[in-house]
């Protein structure tokens, strides 16, 4: 009988598991799944014996399952996603996999969701229980490491790491990794530690913050591509412990600009003072800018009209960025007729499945309005896409299906439903796999309701 229990449960039976009179010990192994895949957000699991399949867990993307003991056999192992509101579920992955006894399979989805790879990895248990006894002999606090590149931008990586907070001059290498390999065990003692990633020109590429390693455990460091930009993340996990995320602290950050106002003309966009070059130049009303990337830290904008650098119309407002933030600057005029700025964040978390729209509301002439995303078999009150009392300079988003739709915009009814209205109305949009979308409502003067919408692919 096939057991599939969690953790300590697990481990009990496995000492007090036989059969009738014969005493038969049955042989258990160790399974564990990590979500690698970038686009695939939630994931359900479930592992096929024959006619039988045991369902485990839900597994969010760069997290991993609880640890699993199941009989030793060979699976199959069902990767499915659920998208909001459809009945039946997508098949992502269904791959073999064998579980032996005495072993952890540390099973991997990786790639894109509908590209996707099953990795498997076979890890001996043992070899913690033997150094946490050699710890005790020799009165030494040490921890287990296996390193894994799982990144598809750098096929080649070097793991470095520091004591402490000390500089990469004086890193010392752990090991260095091709693609999708998982390294040799290395035990190391607790406490503070930097680690560093070089390319495969000993460029350095990554540098964590400080990380505090407390516990003796066997950790997985998996490398993987960032979704801001081209940096890198070191996911660290074990069976027993969550995935902490250790995020590049020498990341640059990226800005995307927005300009509303069709009062002004084309302008030019300066990071800094406005004596120097302008990093966007002829930026048009109802267009969004291509990213600029640039260094973590303080930063002011300031905005002239095209090619005057003299006639400035927006001047020294302060963005602080962090290293790896991927952030939108909307430009727009306000009830003074003075331009002001919104900043919030550009959605690089993509999904195979399902796409976020951020709606923003530039309609100064009504308190809030309601966003509706409807489809052919939904009106506005029965679509479940939808967003309420977005207020005027504000944002927020939707979590939607990925499929036709028409973007309709109301004022937010300050009494009840009839006092609401239509402010304005797309025509049908496809909404299409990887793509977030950004969605801007504002006045219009040429449009018969006075206000338009614009709809944009982050």
């Amino acid at each position: 009988m096939n057991t599939f229990k969690i953790g300590a449960i697990a481990l009990a039976m496995t000492m007090l598991t036989a059969c009738g009179d014969d005493e038969k010990e049955v042989a258990f192994g160790e399974l564990t799944f990590y979500n690698a895949s970038h686009n695939s957000g939630v994931v359900e699991i479930a592992a096929i014996d024959g006619d039988t399949q045991y369902n485990l867990t839900k597994v969010d993307k760069f997290n991993t399952s609880p640890n699993y003991y199941p009989d030793v056999t060979d699976y199959e192992l069902l990767v499915n996603h659920q998208q909001p509101f459809v009945d039946e579920p997508i098949v992502v992955s269904q791959q073999p996999f064998t579980v032996s006894d005495n072993m952890l399979s540390l099973l991997i989805l990786n790639g894109d969701a509908k590209q996707s790879e099953l990795l498997s990895y076979s890890i001996d248990p043992k070899s913690l229980s033997d150094m946490i006894s050699d710890d005790k002999k020799n009165e030494t606090k040490r921890f287990e490491m296996r390193s894994l590149n799982l990144s598809q931008t750098y096929q080649s990586v070097g793991l470095h790491y520091s004591f402490d907070n000390s500089s990469f001059s004086q890193a010392q290498l752990v090991t260095q990794l091709d693609d999708k390999q998982l390294s040799e065990l290395v035990v190391m003692a607790q406490g503070l530690y930097t680690f560093f990633i070089t390319d495969e020109q000993g460029q350095l590429i990554y540098q964590s913050d400080q990380v505090a390693v407390e516990y003796q455990d066997s950790y997985v460091f998996a490398i993987r591509d960032d979704v801001n930009g081209e940096n890198l993340v070191i996911d660290r996990f074990s069976k027993t412990s969550p995935v902490y995320h250790h995020y590049s602290t020498i990341a640059p950050a990226e800005l995307r600009f927005y300009q509303s106002d069709n009062t002004i003309g084309n302008v030019d966009l300066y990071l800094g003072d406005v004596d120097g070059e302008p990093s966007i130049t002829d930026l048009a009303a109802d267009s969004l800018s291509q990213s600029i990337t640039t260094m973590a830290g303080d930063i002011t904008l300031s905005l002239t009209l095209s090619g005057k650098a003299q006639e400035v119309v927006f001047d020294n407002s302060l963005v602080s960025l962090a290293p790896r933030d991927a952030k939108n600057v909307l430009f727009y005029q306000d009830e003074d007729e003075m331009i002001r700025s919104i900043v919030f964040e550009d959605n690089n978390d993509l999904s195979a499945y399902e796409s976020t729209v951020t709606i923003v509301n530039l309609t100064q002439q009504e308190h809030a309005i309601n966003a509706y995303l409807v489809d052919e078999n939904n009106s506005v009150s029965e679509t479940p896409f939808n967003k309420e009392n977005v207020a005027f300079s504000q944002y927020a988003a939707i979590d939607s299906a990925q499929q036709k739709f028409e973007v309709v915009i109301t004022n937010t009814p300050t009494s009840d439903a009839s006092d609401q209205f239509v402010l304005a109305q797309s025509s049908v949009i496809e909404f299409s796999e990887n793509t977030n979308y950004l969605i801007i409502v504002e006045p219009d003067a040429t449009a018969s309701s006075g206000f338009s919408i614009n709809v944009i692919k982050q």
